[in-house]
């Protein structure tokens, strides 16, 4: 099984890369948002903290993806996406 950890979401591109996990386990594909400037999932990440931003999360994503996405679990250390 392949499971991921975003660590701080550094190096992690939100539109091209899969890292969000359906409540079945299937990876979610996100298309880019028209009006948005991020690309990385640590811009989704309140600086300085290991917390989604959920008002965030919830302006560029349906709510079924924001849920995925906010119970994703943002340990302090470790760093990028690591494939175990």
């Amino acid at each position: 099984m392949l499971r991921c950890r975003i660590g701080d979401g550094e190096g992690i591109n939100i539109w091209q890369q899969p890292w969000i996990r359906s409540e079945n386990n299937n990876f979610i594909g996100l298309c880019p948002h028209p009006s948005v400037s991020m690309h990385t999932v640590e811009d989704l990440i309140i600086e300085g903290t290991t917390e989604w931003d959920p008002n965030l999360v919830h302006a560029i994503v349906q709510p079924q993806i924001a849920y995925c996405i906010t119970r994703i679990y943002i340990p302090s250390n470790i760093r990028n996406i690591e494939r175990i």
